[in-house]
């Protein structure tokens, strides 16, 4: 059986608005910790990973990781969406790599990037 991860990125401010829409039509439990609960119990019923890693992107508010198989991560400080990002590499770009860098170094056979 192939070993493998999944990896996500992590911002939470609680405003319940993705960058770069004027207009938010969707779950009201977006861009809270609630919905991270949603995200978790998902996985965990579609998937068996060997490892769930989380990459913090310095958020204000984490999600609630009592009980939950999580490796959470947190980066310096936020380096925004790729929309507006301010460095060479945005948040997104940022935990994409370092999850599939992280089960890389691992010996995991793959990774598998899964947006919140």
């Amino acid at each position: 059986m192939p070993s493998y991860i999944i990896h996500t990125g992590w911002w939470c401010d609680e405003t319940r608005k993705h960058v770069g829409t004027e207009y938010n039509q969707s779950d009201n439990r977006l861009r809270t910790p609630l919905f991270f609960d949603v995200w978790y119990d998902a996985i965990r019923k579609a998937s068996s990973p060997e490892k769930i890693l989380v990459v913090d992107s310095a958020s204000p508010v984490k999600p609630n990781l009592a009980g939950k198989n999580v490796e959470f991560v947190s980066m310096k400080r936020n380096f925004l969406h790729g929309m507006i990002c301010d460095s060479k590499y945005g948040g997104w770009t940022r935990a994409f790599l370092f999850g599939a860098y992280y089960a890389y170094m691992n010996d995991a056979d793959y990774s598998v990037f899964i947006e919140q």
